[in-house]
């Protein structure tokens, strides 16, 4: 045998050998860690649902499910772990969610309680004498000492335009209900006006201390009287609160005992 022939033999003989490896390792059986996927994977891949039924698929021959090696009853008790997990989650995002809204809640309110304590002492460039001018005697001078929030809400009140639209009915509205309450005897109807989306009222009692004084009532009984008498715009001022016609909330009053001025807005 010459030298050229072994050449070609050996050749043939070490491609045979690689071909015969090639062939071997294509077929070989894959290693365990492929094997072993997760039980989740398997479930999946599963065709016995987690409930426990068997699909029955539509062919004219029906055949059975291949196994790989996970139970139904595992994947059903996967399935039910899958669900508490979900369930937590959901339950922490609430939670989550909640005290996110508390927390930007609590800030709000403590930005506007802040805000509003600074526009009490804030300078403001209302003038006092034009303001006592706008609001009726004797509340102007009290109005004038108020905090400069409130200052300016009534200056500002008192700038607007006349409202003859809402402003004109709501006015007519407040005067009939104060004018047809069983305590409407007893008071002076001074002021109503509406403008907008706020109202103005002031009224006081007709028995005050100057009627006492002109009476034979000593100063103690006056004085007695004032102590343990209601004023008698106080069961107007309640049932004003309360009318759900009126549909108001107070945001200012200044109450005295025998006189109110307060300002309404809208609710």
């Amino acid at each position: 045998m010459n030298t050229a022939m072994l050449k070609h033999l050996v050749t043939f003989s070490v491609g045979a050998l690689f071909a015969f490896l090639i062939i071997t390792l294509n077929e070989k059986v894959a290693p365990e860690s492929l094997i072993s996927n997760k039980n989740t994977q398997a479930c999946a891949q599963s065709q016995i649902p987690a409930d426990g039924f068997e699909v029955k698929k539509l062919e004219h021959k029906q055949s059975e499910p291949k196994s790989n090696g996970v139970s139904a009853d595992h994947c059903k008790e996967e399935v039910r772990e899958l669900r508490k997990q979900v369930a937590t989650a959901e339950q922490r995002q609430q939670l989550i969610q909640k005290t996110y809204i508390e927390q930007l809640t609590a800030a709000a309110t403590e930005t506007a309680l802040l805000q509003q304590r600074l526009s009490k002492f804030e300078p403001s460039e209302i003038d006092d004498k034009e303001l006592k001018e706008m609001v009726l005697a004797p509340f102007n001078s009290s109005v004038v000492g108020l905090p400069q929030n409130l200052k300016k809400s009534i200056y500002d009140f008192h700038k607007r335009e006349e409202d003859l639209d809402w402003g004109y009915i709501k006015q007519q509205q407040i005067s009939d209900f104060i004018r047809a309450h069983l305590n409407y005897e007893f008071v002076n109807l001074l002021s109503v006006i509406c403008k907008v989306d706020t109202c103005e009222v002031a009224m006081n009692e007709k028995l005050d201390r100057n009627t006492f004084a002109a009476s034979s009532s000593s100063e103690e009984e006056i004085q007695a009287f004032i102590n343990l008498a209601e004023p008698k715009y106080k069961a107007i001022l309640d049932d004003i609160r309360i009318s759900p016609e009126i549909n108001m909330e107070i945001s200012l009053h200044m109450p005295g005992r025998f006189d109110l001025y307060m300002i309404m807005n809208k609710r």
